[in-house]
């Protein structure tokens, strides 16, 4: 990845982190990394942001874009950021929530699943849209 994809990834992490606080969302985890496994990329993986709203624990997939040079499309899947969770992502999401679970207590009543895709339309402007419970698995 390059440093301007990481910068880019870091700046909307913290925007969406802002977002989801702000609607009463409470931190419990970010960037948590699980152990390596098999299948993970040469590494266990990585969860964006483990967050608590009321009872639910949520699992939150920051998706960030930026328009490409010259065109002002964004890059990535045809329907955006968010586009770009798709079924594969979705399985290694929940394996990594359920390594999550596997060390934490106490255990949650529910969860979900949400989705944060931001599309950076200048340096400090950016669209942002929220997709609560985005898949179910």
């Amino acid at each position: 990845m390059t440093e301007e994809r990481q910068r880019l990834g870091r700046r909307a992490e913290a925007k969406a982190l802002s977002h989801l606080e702000a609607a009463g969302l409470k931190v419990v985890a970010r960037n948590w990394k699980a152990p390596s496994r098999p299948g993970f990329g040469g590494h266990g993986g990585e969860l964006d942001l483990v967050m608590r709203d009321g009872e639910v624990l949520v699992f939150v997939e920051v998706r960030a874009t930026s328009p490409r040079r010259g065109t002002g499309t964004t890059t990535g899947f045809g329907g955006g950021a968010a586009y770009s969770v798709g079924p594969a992502k979705q399985r290694r999401l929940a394996a990594l929530a359920q390594l999550f679970l596997y060390g934490h207590q106490p255990k949650p009543r529910a969860m979900r699943f949400d989705v944060v895709a931001l599309t950076r339309k200048g340096f400090f402007d950016w669209e942002l849209r929220w997709y609560r419970n985005a898949f179910s698995v």
